[in-house]
């Protein structure tokens, strides 16, 4: 894909850089960051510089299907129910930390996909809702 230097890859963005400075203008910054640790102020604050890479990360993923194993990484958190907590089992709810762009890339990827998304497993197609792609977060190609 580098190989040809020359190329005008932003004739290529499957995502429109705007949109990518859009969402990221309305991050919110006091949620805590995942295991990327990029503050959520540096992705907001900077999102007109941010736009165009990201919107090619972006882009590349969908096209090549290749979500980046950074971006399905979490971070978990326990936390409290109730004060003080008796029981770890039923006084403590698990939460995931994602990175906020890998979040970001896939409310991009939900809207191009509209209603449905093909994978190939093996030899086999298979459909799954945009909602069902969201939340299991794994690489797709779009058909």
């Amino acid at each position: 894909m580098l190989s040809d230097l020359g190329h005008d890859y932003n004739s290529d963005f499957v995502i429109d850089p705007s949109e990518v400075d859009i969402r990221l203008s309305k991050i919110k910054i006091h949620k805590a960051p995942g295991p990327d640790r990029i503050p959520n102020w540096l992705l907001r604050d900077f999102s007109q510089l941010l736009c165009h890479p990201l919107a090619a990360i972006f882009s590349a993923s969908i096209r090549e299907g290749f979500f980046p194993p950074i971006w399905k990484a979490a971070d978990v958190v326990a936390i409290l129910k109730v004060r003080p907590p008796t029981s770890i089992r039923n006084d403590l709810r698990p939460i995931s930390l994602l990175p906020t762009a890998a979040k970001s890339s896939g409310r991009h990827c939900e809207r191009l996909a509209g209603a449905s998304t093909r994978f190939n497993l093996g030899s086999k197609p298979v459909w799954l809702s945009s909602r069902q792609v969201h939340n299991a977060r794994i690489s797709c190609s779009f058909a």
